[in-house]
């Protein structure tokens, strides 16, 4: 069954001055973004010989620092590629969605692009043979390593819904969240109805994991999803609900992260996460917390990210030579140091059988005996599944009207008029 996206207008009154235009959940500062978009280059040996070979990584901004770290220990041993060249790492943050978009439309030409999970690649494939013949991945992209998808809760919360002894389902979350009576059900009338957030599944891995996993709690199913399932009757009756019971939207899950401990459970109780999010924050940010959080594996399984490794060798704009050194950068992270150092930033290594240590650990809010084996991975949904799944949100989320106000005084001339135009632009296209 196939719908046409239905778009919608909203109104905020918005009185926008420079670049003011465009806000998102993050405190009120003008940004788009808090780690995205970010550009990391590690330091290369000064040295006299031939410039560099520049590899250009546009990786999902989970696993930022762990490359980072590999980057300039990569670079610090002096790899070079055939012709003796060595190789400058550069690592750009990105949303996964939005690079795919970005890669397609021509404004971001990386060598290797690493979105958090693989449906995204195939999204990528089939919409780039839409305009090429030619593949611009011919080689299958390799994991890296794991971040299990799942749910960050105030550690009191998740106690008084039976964790750690007791698994917790997100078909409970859901029901949890159109409940009128909310918390009541667990004994804590104080804490009012569940205030769930999440980030946007058209942009963010995180968002469209959330609502892919959504679906597969309320059909039963782990795998063999498809299309007439994300549209049948049931789901988007529950999906229409738990949108009517959203308390915040987001584009990053670091921003919700950063409501949450700026203002306390009084702004949001629980939201899609990801394993290294709610650790690190637990970790680093520990006392900035009104609580500890806890990560939340739902007991029907989760996506456990790989966040695959894609040398884009068939595009114009690389070069045999960079997609060597991508190779050689790629060998690195697969390496046994640096698949071992992934839990000092909050990562699972893709072999299991390598010690987690203290980091992933009950004291910091997750379980370190979760596994494949014990919490089901999900199947990736394939691009018309996903498809569909971004169609279903944008149907049943709740509706707003939006007023946008420029002055256009003459106090605006010139490049503050510009400026806040072109936000104004950006931030309606997030919209549609």
């Amino acid at each position: 069954m196939k719908r046409s996206r239905r778009k919608f207008l909203v109104i905020i009154g918005l009185a926008a001055a420079g670049a003011g235009a465009m806000y998102y959940i993050n405190g009120g500062q003008p940004k788009i973004l808090e780690l995205a978009n970010r550009t990391i280059v590690a330091p290369v040996a000064k040295a006299v010989g031939p410039a560099p070979v520049n590899v250009v990584i546009a990786s999902s901004v989970t696993k930022q620092k762990w490359l980072a770290a590999a980057a300039e220990a990569f670079q610090a041993k002096g790899v070079s590629t055939k012709s003796g060249k060595p190789i400058a790492v550069e690592l750009r943050g990105v949303l996964s969605g939005d690079s795919m978009q970005n890669i397609l439309d021509g404004k971001l030409q990386p060598t290797v692009w690493s979105p958090g999970e693989t449906t995204w690649v195939e999204q990528f494939k089939e919409r780039w043979t839409f305009k090429q013949t030619k593949p611009a991945i011919p080689e299958t992209c390799k994991p890296t390593i794991y971040t299990p998808m799942g749910i960050a809760l105030w550690r009191p919360m998740a106690e008084a819904m039976g964790w750690p002894k007791k698994k917790l389902s997100l078909k409970s979350f859901i029901e949890l969240a159109n409940d009128p009576q909310g918390w009541t059900r667990y004994g804590h009338a104080e804490w009012g109805r569940l205030r769930l957030g999440h980030t946007h599944p058209q942009y963010s891995n995180a968002g469209l994991l959330f609502m892919a996993s959504a679906v597969y709690a309320i059909t039963g199913k782990t795998g063999g999803l498809a299309s007439a399932d994300v549209y049948s009757p049931l789901v988007e009756k529950s999906l229409r609900a738990l949108a009517q019971n959203t308390s915040k939207y987001g584009m990053v899950t670091t921003d919700l992260f950063n409501m949450m401990a700026r203002s306390g459970p009084q702004s949001l109780h629980a939201i899609s996460a990801f394993e290294e999010g709610t650790v690190r924050f637990n970790i680093e940010r520990g006392s900035e917390l009104r609580w500890p959080f806890v990560f939340i594996f739902p007991a029907e399984g989760t996506y456990w990210s790989d966040h695959p490794y894609c040398i884009l060798s068939g595009a114009a704009w690389v070069s045999a030579e960079q997609a060597e050194a991508a190779t050689l950068f790629r060998d690195f992270l697969l390496s046994g140091e640096w698949q071992a150092a992934a839990p000092r930033y909050y990562l699972r290594p893709l072999n299991r059988a390598v010690p987690l240590g203290d980091t992933l650990s009950l004291k910091n809010g997750t379980d370190p005996a979760a596994r494949p084996e014990t919490v089901p991975p999900f199947a990736s949904p394939d691009p018309k599944v996903s498809s569909a799944i971004i169609d279903q949100f944008l149907a049943t989320k709740r509706k707003a009207t939006m007023l946008v106000v420029l002055d256009v005084s003459g106090s605006m001339n010139g490049a503050k008029i510009r400026a806040a135009t072109e936000a104004t632009d950006a931030f309606l296209k997030r919209l549609f």
